[in-house]
């Protein structure tokens, strides 16, 4: 099991990125495993219907895409679908962010 990242460290890597997601924010949790690539009612992948939901709030909200990894992306730049979904990861690395609400946008098919 590898050592969580205290918020300092975190935020020191991610300023790198240019992406840092404060405390106590509102926080999106999006699952971007491979089932995300699979199509949904309508015909569009679910990965493309998690883009549209969240294409308003472009600049405005925070956003962790997480499979094995996890990544601070901007709404209108959620990666491709690849991986598997460590839902239980990415709650873990939001912790130390105290974040004051979570959306979780996930399949619902959870690896762990």
């Amino acid at each position: 099991m590898s050592k969580a990242l205290t918020y300092k460290q975190r935020q020191e890597l991610t300023i790198k990125r240019g992406k840092t997601t404060p405390k106590n924010a509102d926080l999106i949790l999006v699952d971007r495993s491979g089932s995300m690539s699979s199509t949904a009612i309508g015909g569009k992948s679910r990965i493309n219907c998690v883009r549209e939901a969240l294409a308003p709030f472009k600049g405005r909200a925070h956003v962790l895409a997480f499979d094995d990894s996890i990544e601070e992306v901007d709404c209108d730049n959620i990666p491709n679908p690849r991986g598997v979904t460590l839902l239980g990861k990415a709650i873990k690395f939001a912790i130390p962010l105290e974040p004051l609400h979570v959306l979780v946008m996930c399949d619902g098919y959870p690896t762990e």
